[in-house]
């Protein structure tokens, strides 16, 4: 199942073939890009894609 993000900050799409993939990519891109401090964790990058995510036809959950 592949995951991806819009960054918020910068508008880059991150997205990973599983859900390690997706981790890790995001923590590379936010480190790239000076988003977040070193302790971005996984349940963190995890919320944000569930916060952030929404298929078509809803409005979040």
């Amino acid at each position: 199942m592949a995951l991806s993000l819009t960054c918020k900050a910068c508008g880059e799409v991150i997205s990973g073939e599983s859900e390690d993939d997706f981790v890790e990519n995001a923590r590379e891109h936010a480190r790239g890009h000076g988003h977040v401090g070193p302790a971005l964790t996984r349940e963190h990058i995890l919320a944000r894609f569930e916060h952030g995510y929404s298929a078509p036809g809803q409005h979040g959950h």
